[in-house]
């Protein structure tokens, strides 16, 4: 009898002293690889992909204006698919997101990775400048423009923006230059026999392509007010 109420009391002890032993609950794992897209112009869609993790009931979405505030959550009811359509938004303005687990006893779990929702409008061109003259295949000499006309009317931020062009196979040349009206940005060439981007070029025969980096983050506007970024490519003698 006195064996059975020394183990009662030290139960009854051990749950209040050391309630986490009995009592522990574990938030469901964080959703990896979120992703949105604006739809139609007009709504964003976000997709995710679900941890694997038994004990997830369902997920959270969250949603911050990047002009100010928190972080708030705008399913209604928990969502039981690695995915969900955001029609409250406002056109013009940026948003972030992230996403969080639910687990079986109701309780969220980490935030996932933020994502904005931007959506680029690009119209890009390559023309080849030979004496003067437009031609369609560069020579030694030669002057290689690319026009990038871009605006971003989407509902986030749009970052690590980069065009990618090839090079005419064959050419060589020295170096480029970049101007771009309202955001900064740079130029690399990738040498196909290093296998690697390179911030400058010598007089060599293997890049085969010219990436255009803006380094500044793209927000929405209002108004359809394209930027444009002019890159020129002098061919070598």
């Amino acid at each position: 009898m006195k064996t059975k109420i020394l183990v009662t009391l030290f139960v009854f002890a051990s749950l209040v002293i050391f309630p986490s032993f009995s009592l522990a609950q574990v938030s469901a794992q964080a959703p990896k690889n979120l992703v949105c897209n604006v739809e139609n112009n007009e709504f964003v869609f976000l997709s995710w992909s679900p941890p694997v993790d038994t004990s997830v009931a369902g997920f959270n979405v969250y949603r911050k204006d990047d002009a100010g505030g928190s972080y708030i959550k705008v399913n209604a009811n928990l969502l039981t698919t690695a995915s969900y359509v955001d029609k409250s938004v406002d056109k013009g303005k940026s948003y972030s997101y992230v996403c969080r687990s639910v687990n079986n006893d109701g309780i969220e779990g980490n935030d996932s990775n933020a994502v904005g929702a931007p959506q680029m409008y690009m119209n890009t061109s390559a023309t080849v400048i030979h004496v003067g003259k437009v031609t369609k295949i560069a020579a030694p000499g030669d002057t290689i423009k690319y026009d990038i006309d871009f605006v971003n009317r989407g509902f986030g931020v749009a970052k690590n923006v980069a065009i990618i062009y090839s090079i005419p196979k064959g050419t060589t040349f020295i170096a480029g230059t970049t101007k771009c009206v309202k955001h900064k940005a740079a130029i690399s060439y990738y040498d196909e026999k290093a296998a690697k981007w390179l911030d400058k070029v010598g007089k060599q025969e293997n890049i085969s392509k010219v990436r255009f980096v803006l380094l500044e983050d793209i927000h929405p506007v209002a108004a359809d007010k394209d930027d444009t970024a002019t890159l020129k490519v002098t061919v070598n003698e």
